[in-house]
C-alpha cells in the first residue's frame, strides 16, 4: 500500500517551468466548462472567457505530487477531470487525508495570500487533468471580480466546516459510525456506478486515514459489512449494495 513517502516530491523549478509553457491543443470548450463550478459560476461571460484564456493546462499522472507542504503557493489549481487526495502528515510522518477533491473543485483556496505556502500537500489518487493560474493572476482576478473573491470565501466556509464535523466525529462517534458516514459522504461526491452499486475508488489504507483508525479496523469492520450484504470490496475500492443499511450505521443504529 501507498505510503505518503511513496509519492515524489515534485520539484518547485519543474513544476514551475512546466506551468509556464501553454501546450498545444486548448480545449475549444473551456469558458463553457469553467462556467458549470462554483468558483467562477457568476462571471459574466466577457469575463469568463478572459480568465480562461490565462490558464495554463496541467496532467498528473496517478500518485504524483501536485504540490507539498511548505511549498511556495505558485499557482491556483481547478480539476477538470480525476481525484485529488488532500493530506498532511504528522512529525512521526503518518499520512491524514484531510479531504478528497473532484472535478470543478479549487485545490487549495489558502493558496492566494502573496508569499504564502501550502499547507498541506495535494496528491493524484489517479491521472488528472487539472487548469492552473499564476497566483498573481488568479488574485487580480478576485480583486476585480467580488463574485469570485465572494465564491471562494464560500468555499474555504464550507471546507472549515466539513473539517469542525469531522473533528466532531472523532470525539463523539464510534468508528464504525465514522466509517459509515465517511462511505456516504464519498458515495454522494466522489463515487462512479458498477454493476448496479456505488463504487468508491480508495483503499483501506486510505479510508482510515480519513476516519482517524487503523487498516485493520477498516478491513475488519469492511469484511463484517461483505458478509451482511452492505458494500462489497474490490482491489483499492468499495462497491456499496445497500445504502439503507449503510444510512443505518451512519446514525449509529446498529454500531
Amino acid at each position: 500500500m501507498a505510503t505518503a513517502n511513496y509519492y515524489p516530491k515534485v520539484s518547485r523549478r519543474e513544476s514551475s517551468e512546466q506551468l509556464l509553457v501553454r501546450p498545444d491543443g486548448i480545449a475549444s470548450n473551456r469558458v463553457s466548462w469553467i462556467r458549470q463550478t462554483d468558483v467562477f459560476g457568476n462571471l459574466r461571460s466577457a469575463d469568463l472567457a478572459e480568465v480562461a484564456d490565462t490558464a495554463k493546462e496541467r496532467n498528473f499522472s496517478s500518485r504524483s505530487a501536485i504540490f507539498c507542504e511548505d511549498d511556495p503557493a505558485y499557482f491556483v489549481f481547478i480539476i477538470v477531470s480525476g481525484r485529488v487526495k488532500v493530506t498532511q502528515s504528522s512529525r512521526e510522518g503518518k499520512e491524514v487525508i484531510l479531504r478528497i477533491n473532484g472535478a470543478g473543485e479549487i485545490v487549495d483556496e489558502l493558496g492566494l495570500v502573496p508569499g504564502s505556502t501550502h499547507k498541506f500537500t495535494a496528491l493524484a489518487i489517479e491521472s488528472c487533468h487539472l487548469l492552473a493560474w499564476e497566483r498573481q493572476i488568479f488574485q487580480s482576478f478576485t480583486q476585480r471580480f467580488p463574485s469570485l473573491q465572494s465564491s471562494v470565501t464560500n468555499v474555504l466556509a464550507s471546507r472549515l466546516y466539513a473539517l469542525q464535523q469531522r473533528f466532531c466525529a472523532l470525539a463523539t462517534e464510534h468508528v464504525p459510525q465514522r466509517l459509515a458516514r465517511t462511505l456516504l459522504s464519498l458515495t454522494e461526491h466522489h463515487a462512479e456506478f458498477a454493476n448496479g452499486a456505488k463504487l468508491i475508488g480508495l483503499s483501506c489504507e486510505e479510508l482510515a486515514q480519513m476516519t482517524g483508525t487503523t487498516v485493520f479496523t477498516v478491513s475488519r469492520l469492511l469484511t463484517q459489512w461483505t458478509e451482511c450484504g452492505i458494500i462489497r470490496t474490490e482491489r483499492r475500492s468499495v462497491l456499496i449494495e445497500n445504502l439503507s443499511e449503510l444510512s443505518d450505521l451512519a446514525e449509529g443504529k446498529d454500531s
